[in-house]
């Protein structure tokens, strides 16, 4: 997992029109330096995703670029006591006051042969947080699919690791098998495969 030390400030959103007129939603999200570390660009032919990170000199680094018209979508981490939050939305988590953790994994946007949907689920009564490829969410209230998940291993997929741990009430999802053993988690499985 791609880590960024930052807190959130603002959100700045701005709507710009280019010269053949395709209107653009650009957003912005700066940490409590002010450098920026989320950017978004929405518009009638496509849009991307930018998630930046700063070497120790404060070099801006691109750590990751998704193409929200194509075919995957990036996620998010956060946390919170007592879980994990994850989201296909930067400021969803940002604004009410997670932390960051980074860039968490990609999922594919739109269901195909062989894939099925990872759901966010979550427990109000004890903030309990998990993905699960149950629709029923393990008991706890559906808040939807954010994304899908190939059934099967294939070139350019990763597998999807989910941990639990059971002290703290959290459980991790991660492409990293050992982020969650060495963290003290116990593996419960493969959600599934995700692009790479």
């Amino acid at each position: 997992m791609k880590k960024f030390t930052t807190a959130l400030v603002v959100l700045i959103n701005c709507y710009i029109i280019d010269n053949a007129s395709a209107a653009q939603n650009m957003s912005y999200v700066y940490d409590s330096k002010g450098s920026l570390i989320y950017s978004e660009n929405q518009g009638n032919s496509g849009g991307n995703q930018k998630a930046y990170s700063y070497d120790q000199a404060e070099n801006r680094n691109v750590i990751t670029v998704v193409d929200t018209s194509g075919a995957s979508l990036l996620v998010y981490r956060f946390y919170q006591g007592p879980s994990h939050f994850y989201t296909n939305y930067y400021p969803e988590g940002a604004n009410v006051g997670f932390k960051f953790e980074g860039y968490g994994f990609l999922v594919y946007k739109l269901s195909a042969s062989g894939m099925h949907p990872l759901y966010r689920c979550y427990n109000a009564s004890n903030q309990v947080r998990l993905i699960s490829v149950q629709q029923n969410c393990e008991g706890l209230s559906n808040e939807g699919a954010f994304g899908y998940a190939a059934d099967n291993s294939s070139s350019g997929l990763v597998p999807l690791y989910r941990f639990h741990n059971s002290s703290a009430t959290d459980f991790l999802t991660t492409e990293t098998y050992d982020e969650g053993v060495n963290a003290g988690y116990v593996y419960e499985g493969i959600l599934g495969y995700v692009p790479q």
